[in-house]
């Protein structure tokens, strides 16, 4: 293959390239398994660069000549070559280190006409070849050789999109090498190109490639800061939170919150223990495999009740909760303590966290009590005559039981004047006494309900010893929705650059205030923030002029930042990340307010 290139004939020449191409796409392909190959592959790009503006490219592009088309179709295919091969490391070093790389990538962007379409395939080949050999690339001074502005005028004035894409990746790999930092400007024309196809969300190739720029220029200190003074500031903040809430991941939540009907205690005998509802077996299990905070609302609502009068303490409230899903807590984490008495409100509207001045403070939840176990209940055809005393089984139905009270009415004495049944012992005259009796009597065909409706005991009158059971109407049904992010739900790429930039302006932004995180044994502190015992802090005052002049400037761009992130913070208190750690990161930057600091208007 390198002597068919050498030797001029064209059928040759056109074969040897044909297969290099092929072989380029093989990842195993080592360009110096072919001693001289490199220098015989630049012959023809090397003409492209130097004679294809001569031409006319209207003529190319109707009639094209075809000693020249040949010649443009070797140069494409010779570079296709030298960027395929690029992609493999080895092949990348040796491109690097080779004398005659750099002089076509600079004589291609500096000399070809970028409006012209036919040299739209070439600019994208050598693009491609400079972001594979720029991972160590060192751009030093402004020569011919530096080839940061034309990818600049690149991306800032060209009108296609794969050369917009190209050119912003490989001037983030360049500039993201601390050694290149003084070819970073605030006035930069790809900063002005990635600031404008910021808002394109639905391109995710041109998105990104904005994104990873103004994450690479925002990455220095010294830039960062005039950014804050930036006119697009603003709307560039805004622009991120958008992104962030348009690409959560998130799934709607609907509970139904059932709003428990308050009842009053009821009138028994205290003299033993009193009973509470407890959880136990397969409803224990199928209660604590629901997910949180859902199973934290329904144990509440299985558990607990409204009582106006009463109260819990929050600590008795957290115990209970704990006790009963600690055996679970391997595979259902629990919440925290401040969650679930936060939670209780939400079942529990009249419920209230309440901390009595007492020493030390008592801290209780009102509105809320433990609902009682039910009581045990006698079969419905018993006989209570004698306060329940009767031996008789139960009966079978109403008619068997009532004859049964009539052999009990027929031996009452004749002066007898207080109802026997059960704990009634309504007092009546005796003529009055049968009737009275017969209203104990259970009905065998029990009142419709309506669906929701629950029995309870109402209070007993002082008149009275025995309650009376009533049906209330069904309370009212709640449902609340929400939105939460997905569980496990990554983010994409874009978002997490986008909260990066985010959080590198909300620090420079606030790098003079309290609300940063200090260096300390827990902290490493944040970049560019100098604490006041730090030996640093000294070496750096710089009383001339000039050095009070910036601290002016850093000053207002701290404050117009801050003016700015104000402006966004109702934007960012509305995105979710199931990351927690992401999430505090959103939280710190949507709680913080100006304080004090005074903002320009304009800004705000």
């Amino acid at each position: 293959m390198l002597l068919a290139l050498r030797s001029g004939i064209d059928s040759e020449i056109d074969w040897a390239l044909a297969r290099l191409v092929r072989l380029a796409h093989m990842d195993k392909f080592l360009l110096k398994s072919i001693p001289g190959i490199l220098d015989e592959l630049f012959v023809w790009p090397d003409w492209y660069v130097d004679n294809w503006d001569n031409n006319d490219g209207n003529a190319f592009l109707f009639s094209p000549d075809p000693g020249l088309a040949r010649k443009r179709r070797r140069a494409l295919d010779s570079l296709l070559v030298l960027r395929n091969t690029s992609l493999n490391d080895t092949n990348a070093q040796q491109l690097a280190g080779h004398r005659r790389t750099r002089g076509l990538v600079s004589k291609a962007l500096r000399n070809l006409d970028r409006t012209r379409d036919s040299n739209a395939e070439f600019l994208l080949h050598v693009l491609d070849l400079l972001f594979s050999i720029s991972s160590n690339l060192v751009v030093v001074g402004s020569g011919a050789n530096n080839p940061i502005k034309p990818l600049e005028d690149i991306a800032f004035t060209s009108n296609n999109r794969a050369l917009i894409i190209a050119s912003l990746q490989t001037l983030t790999l360049i500039l993201s090498n601390t050694q290149n930092s003084s070819n970073l400007s605030p006035t930069s024309p790809a900063l002005t190109a990635a600031l404008r196809y910021l808002p394109l969300f639905q391109d995710k190739a041109l998105l990104s490639a904005s994104l990873e720029f103004l994450h690479a220029h925002l990455s220095n200190q010294a830039m960062t800061k005039a950014f804050l003074m930036h006119p697009e500031l603003a709307g560039t903040l805004r622009v991120l939170a958008a992104l962030l809430i348009a690409e959560q991941d998130q799934e709607a939540v609907s509970v139904d919150v059932e709003q428990p009907q308050s009842d009053e205690e009821e009138v028994g005998d205290t003299s033993s223990p009193r009973k509470f509802v407890e959880l136990s077996g397969d409803a224990l299990t199928t209660l604590a495999a629901k997910d949180e905070p859902e199973r934290s609302y329904e144990w509440m609502r299985t558990m607990l009740k409204v009582s106006p009068k009463q109260e819990m303490t929050q600590v008795e409230f957290w115990t209970l909760y704990q006790a009963t899903f600690l055996p679970f807590a391997a595979t259902h984490p629990l919440l925290t303590a401040a969650d679930v008495i936060k939670n209780a409100t939400v079942v529990f509207p009249q419920a209230q966290p309440i901390a009595y001045p007492t020493e030390p403070p008592k801290f209780v939840i009102r509105g809320i009590s433990r609902k009682p176990a039910p009581a045990p209940t006698r079969d419905q055809f018993q006989c209570l005559w004698n306060q329940s005393t009767c031996p008789e089984p139960a009966f079978d139905g109403p008619s068997s039981l009532y004859a049964h009270v009539r052999d009990h009415i027929a031996l009452l004495p004749t002066d007898a004047t207080r109802c026997p049944w059960s704990t009634c012992g309504a007092a009546l005259s005796a003529g009055r006494l049968p009737a009275h009796i017969m209203t104990h009597l259970p009905s065998s065909s029990p009142a419709p309900t309506v669906p929701g409706q629950r029995e309870m005991t109402v209070p007993l009158l002082k008149t009275q010893s025995g309650a009376v059971r009533k049906r209330l109407p069904p309370a009212p049904k709640m449902t609340f929705a929400y939105q939460r992010p997905k569980a496990n739900a990554e983010p994409p790429s874009t978002s997490l650059t986008a909260l990066l930039i985010l959080r590198v302006l909300f620090r420079t932004a606030f790098v003079s205030d309290d609300a940063v995180t200090r260096a300390d044994e827990d902290h490493f502190g944040f970049p560019g923030l100098i604490e006041d015992d730090d030996p640093a802090a000294v070496a750096e005052v710089d009383d001339t002029p000039a050095g009070a002049e910036r601290v002016k400037r850093d000053l207002v761009g701290e404050r117009r930042g801050r003016a700015a992130f104000v402006g966004v913070r109702a934007m960012l208190a509305s995105v979710q990340f199931a990351d927690p750690i992401l999430q505090d990161w959103v939280t710190e930057m949507a709680d913080l307010t100006l304080g004090d600091v005074e903002v320009d208007e304009d800004v705000v």
